[in-house]
């Protein structure tokens, strides 16, 4: 669907204009562009947050807490890529647990920054970088 197109039948401003106002063919003012595209962002986010916490592959922690949302999923030996849920979310810090149990926080690298050996390394990761707009993690 596009945000503001020409074609009325297939725009997101038509359609709010639609249920509003019961027309959906001309641009009404009373509700402005500036306030719709807020609040279509918003609930943008909204959905795509309570879509994420549906995906089975991931588990979150509990949402009445007061921080940020936290995916968590299971490494799997000697696989170095992790794919993440969309580049929609902004990836702050990326954690994993030690065998001992401790969080340990990986090091953000970029993918040029590494050689060959340290691409094929296996163990406890202690790097990452980021490949297409932050859909995969690669664990270094």
């Amino acid at each position: 669907m596009k945000f503001n197109s020409t074609d009325t039948s297939n725009s997101i401003v038509s359609d709010i204009d639609f249920l509003l106002f019961g027309d959906g063919s001309t641009l009404n003012t009373d509700y402005s562009l500036a306030d719709r595209t807020r609040n279509v962002n918003i609930v943008y986010d909204e959905v795509i947050g309570e879509l994420y916490k549906a995906d089975p592959n991931f588990s979150w922690d509990d949402t009445t807490n007061t921080d940020f949302p936290i995916a968590t999923t299971d490494l799997v030996a000697n696989q170095d890529h992790y794919t993440l849920l969309d580049s929609a979310l902004i990836v702050h810090r990326v954690r994993i647990m030690s065998s001992e149990g401790k969080y340990v926080t990986l090091t953000p690298v970029l993918r040029r920054e590494l050689d060959d050996s340290e691409l094929e390394e296996t163990g406890q990761p202690y790097r990452y970088y980021k490949v297409g707009s932050a859909e995969r993690v690669y664990l270094a």
